[in-house]
């Protein structure tokens, strides 16, 4: 545990105990040797005013303390972030180095100089986007980490060969392992990796590494490049002569596949995977339009006075120490109010508790332990579960970023001591939390990481939440589907089974979609008392707040390559 103070100068102020202290002995001493007043009150006096200054001072103390900006343990801050992320793949294994791309018969490109100029030109609409670049041969080489410095990418790009990776092979897959990890891990902006290739790999990694990628919510993006009749080149040891062309039904095999496999996995919310021919008409755009088609857009007034899209916004977290201003603070009140009391109280009471503490040991003992647990914080389950608990209450009073705070903190805290049932309320926490803020993607990312054998309430709560939200986005027939596998959990549910007949007429009439509304879930009581209040916390305001929530949708213009 690392103890930070942000303000030590502010403990200077400890020694103005010093006079403070000389003054109290010299007035303590005049008022015992002047014996004003009846016996009784000089014997409650002579004690009771030296435990009020006792407990005064330690107030002071920790007013200083809480003041100094003390600071151990640690905590996920939300950070506002905006615009998207995307990470560029340069396939720059020899095949690349045909020279089949051009546009008459008299002066042709290579592959790796088209994706070169192609990649220049989609910088120049990405205004807001963070990029990275990503090297790809026998292996994969993050080049140049997320930023938007795009000078440092417009330099790399005309240095693009073979012989920067000295790996033989092209290992595709391995690019956009890469790729994936140059992404910040807690962001939910949009992220989007765009791969410019021919198609050739040499280790077979590409389909199962996009798999995993579009699981994860992450676009991925094949621009071919080349010809699909090919060319003769010249293989990587210098005498080898080779046929290359562009693997264009592979890459549309490669796609299909995927789309397929997360279908059937239950995955409706992972990314899109996508292959375009770099040469065909409007490629450019539908790329762009990928890039920037997901989170939340800024707006702002136009010279019209009406509103439009500027940008695109998520938020970032960020671990930081956990202050501890409020503890001390809480605790200099808890003495200053002491002083008052035991300003009331007669010496028989405070001879009597001493008495059954054991001459005062015991008292020493009680406290030490009170000091530690204050110091050292509360057990590894205790702290999860006040996560989960204070990510609730935030929730409730409609504080999103610090409900995700608690939340994400609680769900580190289950991860490393392998807590599922704490990790599971903790997802699930945080995905009502995303609901809320209107970010789809992310709260159904969140979903559909319960456990299969998760509390079947929240599985229930899980399936009723997607099939809202994809009544929402006008997919009915999946809604049905999904408030038909929550009844079958809780068949007692009014509102799924109002909402299951609600999809099943949208379903059939889609021109009255706007004339209906689906109900939100009213989480009905559980058996356990801490399940029950949980719930109770995250689900009261659900109704209200959500269940006309839409996703917005723009798709730039850019110039076609």
């Amino acid at each position: 545990m690392i103890l930070t103070c942000e303000r030590p100068w502010v403990f200077w102020g400890i020694l103005l105990l010093i006079p403070s202290l000389l003054l109290f002995v010299v007035w303590y001493r005049r008022i015992m040797k002047a014996k004003l007043g009846a016996a009784g009150l000089l014997s409650r006096l002579k004690l009771a005013l030296p435990l009020r200054c006792g407990c005064w001072a330690c107030a002071w103390i920790l007013l200083l303390a809480a003041l100094s900006g003390l600071s151990w343990g640690s905590q996920l801050v939300p950070v506002p972030q905006t615009g998207s992320s995307l990470s560029l793949v340069f396939d720059i294994s020899w095949s690349m180095m045909a020279q089949d791309v051009g546009y008459d018969k008299n002066r042709f490109f290579s592959r790796l100089e088209a994706a070169a100029s192609y990649g220049e030109a989609l910088l120049e609409h990405l205004d807001s986007t963070d990029v990275s670049v990503v090297i790809a041969k026998g292996e994969g080489v993050v080049a140049i980490p997320l930023t938007r410095d795009f000078n440092a990418v417009r330099a790399l790009l005309p240095a693009l060969s073979p012989r920067l990776i000295t790996t033989t092979g092209s290992s595709l897959g391995s690019g956009l392992q890469k790729a994936a990890s140059s992404f910040p891990v807690l962001s939910v902006a949009k992220k989007t990796v765009v791969v410019l290739t021919d198609g050739e790999e040499t280790d077979g990694t590409l389909e199962a590494e996009t798999r995993r990628l579009a699981a994860a919510g992450i676009d991925v993006i094949f621009l071919g490049f080349g010809s699909v009749a090919g060319t003769d080149i010249m293989a990587g040891d210098g005498r080898t002569v080779v046929h290359s062309s562009l693997q264009e039904e592979r890459l549309a095999a490669l796609v299909d596949s995927v789309e397929q496999s997360l279908a059937a996995e239950g995955r409706r919310s992972g990314g899109k995977v996508l292959y375009l021919p770099a040469q065909s008409l409007g490629s450019a755009h539908k790329v762009l339009a990928t890039v920037t088609g997901g989170g939340l857009m800024a707006k702002e007034k136009n010279a019209a006075g009406g509103e439009e899209a500027t940008q695109w916004t998520g938020t970032a977290y960020q671990l930081e120490q956990k202050p501890r201003w409020q503890v001390f603070a809480n605790v200099a009140m808890v003495f200053l109010l002491a002083g008052f009391v035991v300003g009331e109280l007669n010496g028989a009471f405070f001879k009597k508790l001493l008495r059954h503490l054991g001459g005062g040991r015991n008292l020493v003992v009680v406290l030490v332990a009170v000091g530690s647990l204050l110091l050292q914080g509360c057990s590894v389950q205790w702290k999860g579960a006040a996560g989960v608990l204070e990510g609730a209450f935030f929730w409730h009073q409609g504080k999103y970023q610090r409900a995700i705070s608690g939340f994400m903190e609680a769900m580190d805290i289950a991860s490393a001591s392998s807590q599922e049932e704490l990790l599971q309320y903790s997802t699930y926490g945080l995905a009502t939390t995303y609901i809320m803020q209107g970010e789809t993607e992310a709260a159904l990312n969140r979903l559909q990481e319960l456990a299969p054998d998760a509390p079947s309430s929240l599985t229930f709560s899980a399936l009723y939440n997607t099939g809202v939200i994809s009544y929402n986005q006008g997919k009915y027939q999946e809604a049905a589907t999904l408030f038909r596998k929550a009844l079958e959990i809780d068949s007692a549910n009014l509102d799924a089974k109002i909402n299951l007949e609600l999809s099943l007429g949208q379903n059939t009439r889609q021109s009255s979609a706007s004339s209906q509304e689906v109900i939100p879930v009213q989480e009905k009581s559980a058996d356990d008392i801490a399940e029950s209040t949980l719930f109770s916390l995250i689900r009261e305001q659900e109704q209200d707040r959500w269940k006309n929530q839409q996703d917005q949708e723009q798709t730039p213009s850019g110039d076609d390559y």
